[in-house]
């Protein structure tokens, strides 16, 4: 399984991103770590985003993660 971040994957980080604002990722790691979200997502949004904790891990590369690194 590749490690890189797909289309769809980044695209749903970055809806993710828009609807929280600047402590984004502060809050994707909350929500990885219980498992759901207050946000406004489509629900399969959410499932995305959890395939890509599942694929790479919860927190050293979204520390780093910059849109346009990918």
């Amino acid at each position: 399984m590749s490690r890189h971040i797909n289309t769809e994957q980044l695209a749903t980080l970055r809806v993710y991103a828009d609807a929280v604002g600047e402590e984004w990722r502060k809050r994707l790691a909350i929500d990885w770590m219980r498992a759901g979200t207050s946000v406004r997502l489509y629900p399969h949004h959410y499932a995305t985003l959890h395939g890509l904790r599942s694929m790479r891990g919860a927190f050293k590369w979204l520390d780093t993660f910059e849109f346009g690194d990918e």
